[in-house]
């Protein structure tokens, strides 16, 4: 009978002189199935400490709790929000979307206590979950963009606000804050674009006009 294990164990599976790794990321008790990540195999086992910056081979597989061959337990390690992207893929069509939405929700909440406490890449993970879990959330991407330009990472900002303006095209907000990105990369001719475009959707943004006057300003306009 195999052993029973929890969400963090990670356990291996031994054949051909190969030892291959796997880390329960869910339980699922109605199944009886282990959502699981399976790590590339590996020659000699890892001491635990080496685990997380181990290759992921398959970031995400449902297997029943009894069919693993002689699973032996290695280590337990904390599930780090970027491993559950595969799940809660996973969860989208098969999670009642009540369920889905509500724990979009909770993770949403938890990504804005994180914000709020500069743990910003943390907070990025997590808005990522719940936008993975609905991705009608485009809230949770205009976040995780704030969360990226909090970190001076333009270009990543500017991606995660494209992506709320295909859920969300009539966002101004979404199109100034991609001018604010390429104002802070110097690239006046884009800000000045986006700028315009946020104020065609909202003629009485302050802040698209006060940037706008920012770009004249420094191109001699």
């Amino acid at each position: 009978m195999n052993p029973t294990f929890i969400s963090g164990d990670v356990f291996y599976t031994r054949a051909d002189q190969q030892f291959q790794l796997f880390k329960v990321v869910a339980v699922d008790p109605a199944l009886d199935c282990y959502h699981v990540a399976a790590y590339a195999p590996l020659p000699a086992l890892p001491v635990p400490a080496d685990i997380p910056g181990l290759p992921i081979a398959i970031g995400h597989a449902p297997i029943a709790a009894d069919g693993f061959d002689q699973p032996v337990w290695l280590a337990h390690l904390p599930v780090a929000a970027r491993e559950l992207r595969g799940y809660y893929t996973y969860l989208q069509f098969h999670q009642p979307a009540a369920e889905r939405i509500e724990q979009a929700i909770r993770h949403f909440d938890e990504a804005l206590a994180l914000s709020d406490a500069q743990r910003h890449h943390d907070a990025i993970d997590t808005y990522t979950l719940a936008y993975t879990l609905v991705p009608e959330l485009y809230e949770a991407v205009d976040n995780r963009a704030f969360c990226w330009m909090d970190l001076g990472c333009w270009p990543e900002a500017i991606a995660d606000f494209e992506e709320s303006l295909r859920i969300n095209p009539a966002s101004d907000l979404a199109e100034f804050s991609i001018g604010e990105c390429y104002f802070n990369l110097h690239d006046d001719a884009q800000a000045k674009a986006r700028f315009e475009k946020a104020l065609a959707l909202n003629p009485d943004s302050a802040l698209a006009q006060e940037f706008l006057g920012k770009v004249a300003a420094r191109s001699g306009a």
